[in-house]
């Protein structure tokens, strides 16, 4: 592992971090939103052809933030931020150091599957590029993976150097930071019983990962873990309506770029926005009691939503339009038609034995899932 590479990351991402949360963003929000920012530019570089300028300059901005931060506050004399430090903290810190240090000294589990055999990050760092033409380069074929998870490993292994041991650790960094994000939802952050079942709600989802485990690049893990972010941020922001809309916009644009799946929470975290919007500024609002300022209000309300809808799903749009000019064939491409005549052309009874059989492997104390242990 390259120590020069890291220090080139951890100054830049400590760039990103302290500059956020000059501008309001939550300490338990700033390191998840700082990758879906890096994320966000990797994925404007490489659409353009421009993949490695984007490394380049998606690091180099942090480290120009971190510059700016740190002659705000000996230049402009403005007080540095507080560090909070808390049991929560400690439990983080800790066990995250031990299965980083687990994971490096794993094997990476390989997938039939172009995203889980991580060829797409591969293919990433020795052309600097992504997959443009099916037939010359070869490699994509399952198109329902948009880029972003593999975006961001390469641009972490383009710095640590190229193994699958670090593939590993950076996105289990990205999951382990939106995780971080749970702790937002607590108001007072020294109430250890809070703090703790927390903590123990964290310990079971890894006891109970047993499909996925963090020996691999699967997806899914990563889904969650960014709709939990996406939806503390809404909770966290909901008083701060410029924060709350960018935030939204952030995750779900990084949802959508993860996995076309993805869709299902954005979904969840859409709803759960316009519940908050109505709620915290909404149409029962004691202030309004008259008709004209109700439909002003939900008016405002409605269409910041549907703007934050607009605007999260550009970037997707655009890789779906680049799938559907490059690479014409596709296994796993969504298409609502095709799903809706495969469904109708099946019995009720046999939709039914379906779900049966689903709430039956999920019942059964046999089943690793349900055990939650080998």
């Amino acid at each position: 592992m390259n120590i020069f590479g890291i220090l080139m990351l951890l100054g830049s991402l400590l760039g990103y971090e302290r500059m956020l949360r000059v501008c309001g963003i939550s300490p338990y929000l700033a390191w998840i939103t700082a990758f879906w920012i890096q994320t966000v530019i990797l994925y404007l570089f490489g659409m353009l052809n421009q993949l490695n300028l984007g490394i380049y300059c998606v690091n180099g901005l942090g480290w120009l933030l971190l510059i700016g931060y740190i002659i705000r506050i000996f230049g402009l004399k403005k007080a540095p931020l507080p560090v909070e430090i808390h049991a929560f903290d400690v439990w983080m810190i800790v066990l995250g150091g031990l299965l980083a240090i687990g994971i490096y000294h794993s094997i990476m589990v390989h997938y039939d599957n172009f995203s889980h055999w991580a060829t797409i990050v591969k293919f990433m760092h020795f052309t600097g590029r992504l997959p443009t033409n099916a037939s010359l380069d070869g490699v994509i074929s399952f198109t329902s993976y948009p880029p972003a998870m593999g975006l961001f490993i390469n641009y972490v292994i383009h710095f640590v150097g190229f193994s699958e041991s670090n593939m590993l650790l950076a996105q289990f960094c990205y999951i382990w930071a939106a995780v971080y994000s749970v702790f937002g939802f607590m108001r007072d952050k020294t109430r250890m019983m809070l703090s703790g079942l927390l903590v123990l709600a964290i310990a079971i989802t890894m006891i109970f990962n047993v499909q996925i485990r963090f020996n691999n690049l699967l997806v899914d893990y990563v889904l969650a873990a960014v709709t939990l972010a996406g939806l503390a941020g809404v909770y966290v922001y909901r008083q701060q309506y410029r924060q709350q809309f960018i935030h939204v916009i952030l995750a779900v644009a990084n949802l959508l770029l993860i996995k076309n799946s993805g869709a299902f929470f954005a979904g969840i975290i859409f709803a759960y926005y316009l519940y908050m919007l109505f709620k915290i500024n909404g149409m029962w609002h004691k202030r309004c009691q008259q008709w004209q300022v109700i439909y002003r209000v939900g008016l405002k309300n409605m269409a910041l939503w549907v703007l934050a809808i607009i605007v999260s799903v550009m970037p997707f749009y655009w890789w779906q339009q680049h799938v559907k000019h490059t690479f014409p064939e596709s296994k796993h491409q969504i298409d609502t038609a095709s799903y809706g005549q495969q469904l109708s052309g099946e019995h009720t009874s046999y939709l039914i034995d379906i779900a049966q059989k689903m709430l039956h492997a999920n019942a059964d104390l046999g089943t690793l899932s349900t055990q939650g242990c080998y």
